[in-house]
């Protein structure tokens, strides 16, 4: 099953239980489709908390320049950056274990 497949199985969980399914929450969903045993979800989850801290210190170092821009945020999966108007890439996180290559763009 493909990663793009796997997010829309976890969007649509989402709606059709009416729970809210946070992004976090969806990584925790796609390790029991993948059947990931507790050592690996431990580390993930490591990793995730380590690259959220790195996103968190990258946004609260960054400097944006005046004029209309978009927010840099962390959105409980990818961090994206603060950046001008128009479409903005970010690699893959690094954090997902499926990832052979973390530098995958979405």
């Amino acid at each position: 099953m493909g990663m793009m497949t796997l997010l829309g199985l976890c969007s649509s969980m989402g709606l059709l239980s009416r729970i809210s399914v946070t992004p976090a929450s969806c990584v925790m969903i796609l390790f029991l489709v993948k059947q990931a045993k507790g050592s690996l979800l431990e580390k993930t989850t490591a990793e995730w908390n380590k690259y959220k801290q790195e996103c968190l210190k990258m946004l609260q170092e960054s400097t944006v320049d005046t004029g209309i821009h978009c927010n840099g945020t962390f959105d409980q999966f990818v961090c994206w950056p603060y950046s001008p108007p128009g479409n903005v890439s970010v690699p893959c996180p690094s954090y997902l274990p499926w990832l052979e290559n973390g530098n995958e763009k979405w």
